[in-house]
């Protein structure tokens, strides 16, 4: 999502176009339009992160239960407190 959020509205079609028909990155697989990721891909920089769109349950027909979220680090920047956030967060599940 980072990285899509990063291209321009044209760009992005352009990548759904191209996907089109793909069994594992067409956009249809995620249940959403390509309007529908665009609206949520520009909603990522006010949320500071990507995060999977909630209407994808995952690979199965089941809920995973997994969440993700994610930030593009260019060059370095914020490397020192991406580390330290995942040191913490390991470290608060038992895995230090």
């Amino acid at each position: 999502m980072s990285f899509l959020a990063e291209l321009g509205d044209q760009e992005f079609r352009r990548l759904a176009a191209h996907s089109a028909g793909d069994k594992i990155w067409e956009l249809a697989r995620f249940r959403v339009t390509s309007a529908d990721r665009l609206q949520h891909l520009r909603a990522t920089p006010q949320r500071g992160y990507g995060a999977r769109v909630s209407s994808f349950v995952g690979v199965t027909d089941l809920d995973d239960g997994l969440d993700a979220i994610a930030r593009p680090i260019y060059a370095g920047q914020y490397l020192a407190d991406l580390k330290d956030a995942t040191q913490a967060i390991s470290a608060a599940l038992g895995h230090a």
